[in-house]
């Protein structure tokens, strides 16, 4: 079997999708991507509840080990989460040996939940989803908790 990588952003929206047909309640109204083009200053008049919540923001890229690497804003006001993507928007990063720019740098920011910090892996296969969920650590990865397998006709 072969495997795809996507975006947290769209797996998010994917999963939300299928939680919604079956009943789940979801809060994908308080997720967004922000791309290389989006203009800052614009989000908090498009997305007012960025001003009432304390917000989570990390790139939206294949990057191991995130929070070690200092590439998650947690637990900020827009303001500070502003000034942290700003901070790191095509500008060069160290991630353990490999250094780099995050260019056309996706990220996506929501909501933070102090009580839902989960560490979410998924895997796309030709016909299934396949959902990780492991509750312990957001910086380590450990045994998954709950194994989820979606097919791909239950979207449709």
């Amino acid at each position: 079997m072969s495997a795809k990588a996507i975006r947290e952003f769209d797996g998010k929206l994917m999963l939300s999708q299928w939680l919604k047909t079956h009943g789940f309640p979801t809060a994908t109204d308080h997720i967004i991507q922000i791309v290389p083009t989006t203009q800052l200053s614009k989000i908090p008049s498009q997305h007012s509840w960025v001003n009432n919540v304390k917000l989570v923001a990390k790139p939206d890229q294949l990057i191991k080990r995130r929070g070690k690497a200092g590439l998650i804003c947690l637990n900020k006001d827009w303001n500070e989460t502003q000034k942290w993507i700003e901070e790191r928007r095509d500008k060069t990063i160290k991630v353990e040996k490999v250094e780099g720019q995050l260019t056309n740098c996706h990220i996506v920011m929501s909501c933070f939940d102090p009580h839902s910090v989960t560490f979410v892996s998924l895997h796309l296969y030709s016909r299934w989803i396949v959902i990780l969920f492991d509750g312990s650590n957001i910086h380590c990865i450990g045994l998954a908790v709950l194994l989820c397998c979606i097919d791909f006709n239950s979207f449709q």
